[in-house]
């Protein structure tokens, strides 16, 4: 197949891509393609050191409508609602925060229009209520119909790049070592020690044991029964990165130092510079205007806010922790929920079978200009930055977040991560008004009103 000459992928072309080829196997690869720290066949920086951390890196293509395929390096998106704040993963080392996770869901016109931001206003007479309940309603079915797509498109992403790990664990001829994992590797060796196994039916065996980790949650384990629950509403997660010092980004290439430079990426959507840009994120911290950092970015990234972006989707990563698929944020536009609303325990669906039938009573950041992200309706009138209060908790917090100081300044360039951290799956049901390291965070407070922009 050929490549192709488009630099973005939009949302679209994946759900064209689901309807020509079925939703597990929009996504090819090479095998004999990647880089590994250990082997070293196709790794270019430098040579091999056998006591670098053992990891391979397998790229990926997705197979477009016409035959052409293309790396996902830069999947756009945009409008889509968030169901939940920026936090930390469950699973975190606080001595060792390598990034914050986004979660995403399905989402009903009925929930956005109960309360929050997207509920309309109240009017002073009933043709202008009439007017603004159908503003309100049909921009609540065009974020509907959004968030949606865009689940759609990362649920068939993953169930592909799934489809891939199930080619690798079967293959008896890989270039490199599948299952990382020492312990699990001496298991079968004393499994396996008496049978008179060739050694491709030895790593097949091997391969078996590898864990296969995935960026949509469709069940959680019972803690009493020990059993998994099914959710209603499966949830996937994306990745923000987070510097060493603590510091909200990515790495991108400069051109000018020829070399990674860790860069803030998230923007305000609601505050517009001169050039009609947005412009970086930013928090009041006793005062201040700070960028976000691992402190501050849950209160900016709230609940339900209003998101456009690109997503990097590159490759297939090998640790000794199993095999999961590369995500992370490049940039992020963000229209911060303002309201007081916390994401809710229970759905509407589960209130209904409680009740029962119905009978019963009672920098900058570049982006192609050819293909720029849509922010028509992330504009808002009201440029006010959250402010952060200050720390009245006496909690413990990470070495990483006493170290994130508030600052103005990008933060300096982070050396590459080895590896991957391992991520089990785990309930998401915790409240997004709860402290993060320390400093409270404004989805908890009601000292701010909801605000609706005339423009939207």
């Amino acid at each position: 197949m050929k490549g192709s000459k488009k630099f973005n992928v939009e949302v679209q072309d994946i759900i064209n891509s689901i309807n020509k080829y079925g939703k597990d196997n929009i996504l090819t690869m090479d095998k004999t393609v990647f880089r590994d720290n250990q082997a070293n066949k196709n790794l270019k920086q430098g040579k091999s050191s056998k006591q670098a951390y053992d990891c391979t890196w397998i790229p990926f293509k997705l197979k477009l409508e016409n035959g052409d395929e293309i790396n996902l390096k830069n999947l756009k998106f945009t409008k889509v609602l968030t169901s939940s704040a920026a936090k930390l993963p469950h699973s975190t080392n606080e001595d060792s925060i390598k990034n914050m996770v986004i979660s995403f869901k399905n989402v009903s016109e009925e929930e956005i229009l109960a309360a929050g931001d997207y509920a309309p206003k109240k009017m002073d007479d009933q043709f202008k209520q009439k007017a603004e309940d159908e503003r309100a309603l049909t921009r609540a079915k065009e974020y509907v119909a959004n968030t949606r797509r865009f689940f759609e498109a990362l649920e068939a992403i993953d169930l592909s790049y799934k489809k891939l790990t199930e080619e690798l664990k079967k293959s008896d001829d890989l270039e490199f070592t599948l299952n990382k994992d020492s312990n699990s590797v001496k298991s079968v060796k004393e499994t396996f020690k008496s049978a008179k196994l060739s050694k491709a039916q030895l790593e097949l065996e091997k391969n078996k044991l590898v864990n296969v980790y995935s960026i949509v949650q469709t069940s959680y384990e019972n803690p009493e029964t020990k059993e998994e629950v099914e959710f209603e509403n499966p949830l996937v997660r994306i990745k923000l990165m987070v510097s060493k010092d603590g510091q909200v980004g990515t790495d991108l290439w400069d051109s000018e130092k020829r070399m990674p430079t860790f860069t803030p990426n998230v923007y305000n959507a609601r505050k517009l510079d001169k050039n009609g840009n947005p412009v970086l994120a930013k928090v009041k911290v006793n005062g201040k205007l700070t960028l976000l950092t691992v402190n501050t970015v849950g209160s900016f990234i709230t609940y339900r806010s209003l998101v456009s972006g690109i997503i990097d989707f590159s490759e297939i990563v090998v640790s000794k922790f199993g095999i999961s698929l590369s995500n992370k944020f490049k940039v992020l536009y963000v229209k911060r929920h303002k309201g007081s609303m916390s994401e809710p325990a229970f759905s509407p669906s589960d209130f209904k079978e409680m009740r029962g039938s119905d009978n019963e009573s009672d920098d900058d950041v570049v982006i192609n200009n050819d293909n720029p992200v849509d922010l028509s309706d992330l504009e808002d009138k009201d440029n006010s930055e959250p402010e952060i209060p200050k720390v009245t908790s006496k909690s413990k917090t990470s070495k990483v977040a006493k170290s994130a100081k508030p600052t103005t300044k990008p933060a300096k360039p982070t050396k590459p991560v080895k590896g991957v951290i391992k991520e089990p799956e785990i309930n998401d049901d915790e409240k997004d008004n709860e402290e993060i390291e320390g400093i409270e965070v404004l989805a908890s407070s009601g000292d701010e009103a909801s605000v609706i922009s005339s423009e939207d």
